[in-house]
């Protein structure tokens, strides 16, 4: 059958002997049979190839060439005719019909990744170019170089764009932190950071879209790098999602990008919110065609070697090499440095606090760090009139009264200490809104007051440097800021007398030790049971302002060590 289907007749199916065959040309032109020489026999005596340079044997390439020895065959005899042709007619070596494999190791200046084309037999390379890819997720098995990569993408940068890193996929990216361009990296061990690095980023990207119709030149460029984005996600704080979602829906627009990875092919929430997929390797095809929106088919199969993957090159499925990141000190210039995000110290001392409000530039006295944000916590003293620190005793009362008494004179306040009804009414009276009345105890200023004999008229007088104006209103006259410790026991002793009705109408203060529900003087009545029986660490406060929707800020108070904070006051 098969002779019949080539030749049209059965006679190479009779063919027994090694090398015979039929040859045909056309519709029986020519139909004869031969034998093939048999190459790999020995020469016997003088024998020589002849080479021509024309299919009518006119033109022979001479050269010397002669073989004595039984042990040549006719095959090497041949082959080195061959050689000895080419080399007397000078014939250029020809161009490979395809380019050699990817190599496992790359190393360029500029691009970090080199995308082997097979349909155009060229070998691409991967700038990064956030206007064009967006936000990239990449995607892989444990082991497969998705922390190496985002080290290739960042370290291969050629601008100033500034970035931040949340690692939570080994630690491989810690070197980054001393990188000039880089405003800081979260670890594992440091997870409470993450709250506060994503909502500084938020937060830029909220304001930038306030400020965008009044912008007069692009913004400055920032990345944020996520090495495991399922972690982040499983911080138990729904508040990283939310802030992740925000910058990945409304970043591109204010020019803040991120490059993210994560195990497996995909199936986080925010995945449809990325534009750029690379995978690291050798993934389920049938996943990552889904994911690319490709055929199956197209897409290739690699090996599974670390920084080997699959990604998209004008929207066709190629195989990719990612390059190896170079040193971050050897590309940054010692001129600009990014932003820090507001980090909190594990254990901050006063000096932190006043580094970090020289360069924060804000309004009001910082008093210590909001736990969450990282931020500053700043009292007002042309906002408020009376800042109320109430707690348990040993909670870190005295020692925030200590802090605020050092801070605020370099804030232009005029610090008075006043302990008796008669001290502060003459404080009072002599002032304005750049003194600060202090008190260590609201309890003795109360019981001086209504222990004595007092008018009515000087009790309006006390009520009055103590009233707050309403939220959402500013003070009508330029009166000092009282600010001191208030007893848990002041609302049960005092209640419905007006001194105390005045620092009860439009509170402000924080809570520093023991649980919510005992500082009765603030509304807590939002919160839920839970948060209101949750005692309070040492140093750790709870700031009350009625004109927030929230109202409760967890504040970080810094410590003075080996100091008595009251005797020091």
């Amino acid at each position: 059958n098969d002779s019949t289907d080539l030749i049209g007749r059965s006679d190479a199916c009779a063919i027994k002997e090694c090398g015979r065959a039929y040859r045909q040309v056309g519709n029986d032109e020519e139909y004869v049979c031969f034998q093939s020489a048999y190459a790999m026999g020995p020469v016997s005596g003088q024998s020589r190839i002849r080479i021509y340079t024309d299919p009518f044997c006119d033109k022979e390439i001479i050269h010397e060439q002669e073989y004595t020895g039984p042990e040549k065959s006719w095959y090497e005899l041949t082959m080195s005719a061959i050689k000895l042709a080419d080399k007397s007619m000078d014939i250029k070596k020809p161009e490979p019909l395809w380019l050699p494999e990817l190599a496992d190791s790359i190393e360029d200046d500029r691009a970090f990744a080199v995308f082997d084309n097979v349909y155009m037999q060229s070998y691409e390379k991967a700038v990064y170019d956030p206007e064009k890819s967006g936000h990239i997720l990449i995607m892989g098995r444990s082991g497969v170089g998705k922390s190496t990569m985002l080290l290739s993408i960042i370290t291969h940068l050629d601008d100033e764009s500034s970035f931040y890193v949340i690692d939570l996929g080994g630690g491989g990216l810690k070197k980054l932190s001393s990188h000039t361009f880089c405003g800081g990296v979260v670890c594992a061990d440091d997870a409470a950071d993450i709250i506060r690095m994503t909502g500084f980023i938020c937060d830029i990207v909220n304001d930038r879209r306030k400020m965008r119709e009044n912008r007069g030149m692009e913004p400055e460029r920032i990345i944020l790098l996520i090495d495991d984005i399922v972690a982040v996600k499983k911080t138990a704080d729904e508040e990283i999602a939310e802030h992740i979602a925000t910058i990945l829906t409304f970043g591109k627009a204010v020019n803040v990008y991120v490059i993210a990875t994560t195990l497996g092919t995909g199936g986080i929430k925010e995945e449809k919110l990325f534009d750029t997929f690379l995978f690291l390797g050798n993934e389920d095809i049938y996943s990552v065609a889904s994911i690319l929106r490709v055929a199956s088919s197209a897409v290739p199969v690699v090996e599974d070697i670390p920084g080997r993957g699959v990604g998209l090159w004008d929207k066709t499925p190629l195989e990719f090499m990612a390059v190896r990141p170079k040193n971050p000190a050897d590309r940054a210039p010692p001129g600009k440095r990014a932003t820090p995000f507001p980090h909190v110290p594990k254990r901050p001392c006063l000096d932190d606090l006043l580094e970090r409000a020289k360069i924060s530039h804000h309004e009001g006295i910082p008093v210590g760090f909001e736990e969450r944000s990282g931020k500053l916590y700043r009292i007002m003293p042309g906002r408020i009139c009376c800042f109320l620190i109430a707690g348990k005793p040993y909670s870190g009362r005295h020692t925030l009264l200590f802090n605020i008494s050092l801070i605020a004179p370099s804030y232009g306040m005029n610090i008075v200490r006043a302990d008796t009804y008669e001290a502060f009414i003459c404080a009072a009276r002599d002032s304005d809104d750049k003194t600060m009345i202090m008190t260590v105890s609201f309890e003795g200023l109360l019981s001086d007051f209504y222990e004595s004999a007092h008018s009515s008229e000087e009790e309006e007088e006390f009520a009055s440097y103590l009233k707050n104006p309403p939220p959402g209103q500013k003070m009508k006259t330029r009166r000092p800021m009282v600010i001191g410790v208030i007893e848990n026991e002041v609302p049960t002793r005092w209640a419905g007398r007006k001194i105390y009705g005045s620092l009860s109408e439009h509170p402000f203060g924080i809570v520093m030790g023991g649980c919510l529900d005992e500082a009765r003087i603030f509304d807590w009545k939002y919160l839920p049971y839970s948060l209101l029986q949750k005692p309070l660490k040492r140093c750790v406060g709870a700031a009350f302002d009625p004109e927030k929707k929230d109202g409760k800020t967890d504040v970080i108070i810094p410590e003075v060590i080996n100091v008595d904070n009251l005797q020091s006051l």
